[in-house]
C-alpha cells in the first residue's frame, strides 16, 4: 500500500514537473553561464551581463575564425574565470586542469540554444535514480520552448556558428595553416577528405572513409599535396568571384556588416533601458507625493520605493554594460574601408576561413582529381 503510494506521488511530481518544463519554466538550480536567476520570478531567467559580455565574445571570436582550442587558449590568458569558478561553485574537482578553460566548455556554449531565447531542459538525464553517473539525451528528448527569454546571442550569429562548426571546431594550432580543413568532400563516398601533416610538415589530403576502412577497400585515397590544391582551388574561385558586382556587393555589405547592425540593435536597447530608468524615477517620485499626501502608509511607500530601485539598478547595470559594448563595436567599425574590403573580397587577397564560408559550401574531389566547387553566392552577388 505503502510502496503504490509513494509510486502515485513521484508520478504526479514528475507530471508537475514535466508540465512546468513545457511550459518553458526554468527548473535548474542554478542559470546558464551568461544568465542569473531572476530574483522576481524563481521560473525565469534574465542576462547577466558581466558573464555575457564573455559569451558574446565567444561566439564572435569562433565566427571569425579562431579554433575552440585557440579561444580556449585567450580566456586563460586573460585570466577570465570559468563558468564554475565564476558562479563560487565547487565541483571537487582537484584535477591540474581544473580552473581553465577547456574545449568541451565552449563546444557546448556554441551549440546552445538557450542563447537565442529557448528554453531547453531534459538534455541530459540519469538512466537510474541509483545511478550517478548523467548521459545526455537524445535530441528529440528535450524540451524546447522558443522565445522565453531575453537572447544573448543574435540567430544571425548562430545559425552562422552552425554552420561553420564541422568546419572550424578541430582546428587546432598545429592545423591552422590549412585554409580549406573541413570544406573537401570526397565524390566517389561522399565523406570528407582529411588533410594529414607528414614528418616533413607537409599536409596531403586523403579520403578519410578510406583511411578508416583501407582493408576493405570502401573507397580509394584521393591523395595528393594540399600545397598544390590550395592554390588550383583559390585560382577558381577567384575566377568566379572576380565576376560579381562591386557596387552591389558594397552595398550588401555595408547593410549586413555585422557590427552596424550589432551596434543598431544595442542603440536601440539602450534607448528603452534609458526609458525603464526615467520611468522608475518618475515612479519614484510619484510614490513619494502620494506619501506625503497620506494617500499611501510609509511603509508601503518603502516596498514600492525598493522594488523600483532594485528595477532601476538592474537597468543600470545594463545601460552601462551595452555603453562599453557599443564603444568597443565603434572603434572596430570606425573608418572602415568598404570599397577596399569589397576588393580584396572579389580578389581574394586575404583568403580567410570567415570568407570562404560565405563564399563556398563544399568542394568535392573525385579519384581523378576533378574539382567541383558548390557556391553559396547567388545573385546580387552575381551578375
Amino acid at each position: 500500500m505503502d510502496t503504490k503510494y509513494n509510486e502515485d506521488t513521484s508520478d504526479k511530481v514528475k507530471a508537475t514537473i514535466y508540465t512546468k518544463k513545457r511550459e518553458g519554466k526554468h527548473l535548474g538550480a542554478t542559470a546558464i553561464y551568461g544568465y542569473k536567476k531572476n530574483p522576481k520570478d524563481k521560473y525565469k531567467i534574465i542576462i547577466d551581463e558581466k558573464s555575457a559580455i564573455v559569451v558574446r565574445r565567444i561566439f564572435e571570436m569562433f565566427v571569425n575564425g579562431n579554433s575552440i582550442q585557440m579561444i580556449c587558449k585567450t580566456l586563460d590568458k586573460e585570466q577570465i574565470p570559468i563558468p564554475s569558478v565564476y558562479k563560487n561553485l565547487n565541483r571537487g574537482q582537484k584535477s591540474v586542469a581544473y580552473g581553465h578553460w577547456n574545449t568541451k566548455t565552449i563546444w557546448d556554449m556554441l551549440k546552445n540554444e538557450m542563447y537565442i531565447g529557448n528554453m531547453c531542459q531534459c538534455v541530459n538525464k540519469r538512466p537510474a535514480v541509483s545511478v550517478k553517473k548523467i548521459i545526455k539525451n537524445p535530441k528529440d528528448k528535450w524540451i524546447i520552448v522558443p522565445n522565453t527569454h531575453e537572447p544573448i546571442i543574435d540567430k544571425e550569429t548562430f545559425e552562422l556558428a552552425q554552420k561553420m562548426f564541422g568546419k572550424n571546431s578541430h582546428i587546432t594550432k598545429k592545423t591552422k595553416e590549412f585554409l580549406l580543413k573541413g570544406f573537401l568532400y570526397c565524390r566517389e563516398c561522399g565523406h570528407t577528405i582529411g588533410i594529414n601533416t607528414s614528418h616533413n610538415g607537409k599536409g596531403y589530403c586523403v579520403c578519410n572513409f578510406y583511411r578508416k576502412f583501407s582493408k576493405e577497400n570502401y573507397c580509394t585515397p584521393h591523395s595528393m599535396p594540399y600545397s598544390e590544391l590550395e592554390p588550383l582551388i583559390l585560382r577558381e574561385i577567384k575566377k568566379v568571384v572576380r565576376k560579381a558586382n562591386k557596387e552591389l556587393i558594397t552595398s550588401t555589405l555595408k547593410k549586413s556588416d555585422r557590427t552596424l547592425v550589432k551596434i543598431k540593435q544595442l542603440e536601440k536597447e539602450k534607448e528603452h533601458l534609458e526609458s525603464v530608468i526615467n520611468m522608475a524615477q518618475k515612479k519614484d517620485d510619484d510614490a513619494y507625493m502620494d506619501k506625503l499626501d497620506g494617500n499611501i502608509t510609509f511603509e508601503t511607500y518603502s516596498n514600492i520605493r525598493n522594488r523600483i530601485l532594485a528595477e532601476k539598478e538592474e537597468a543600470q547595470v545594463k545601460l552601462k554594460a551595452h555603453n562599453e559594448l557599443i564603444d568597443n563595436l565603434k572603434g572596430k567599425s570606425i573608418n572602415k574601408d568598404y570599397e577596399k574590403i569589397v576588393s580584396d573580397y572579389l580578389a581574394l587577397k586575404k583568403p580567410n576561413r570567415k570568407v570562404l564560408s560565405a563564399l563556398i559550401d563544399k568542394i568535392i574531389i573525385d579519384e581523378d582529381k576533378n574539382i567541383e566547387i558548390k557556391y553559396k553566392i547567388r545573385t546580387p552577388f552575381l551578375t
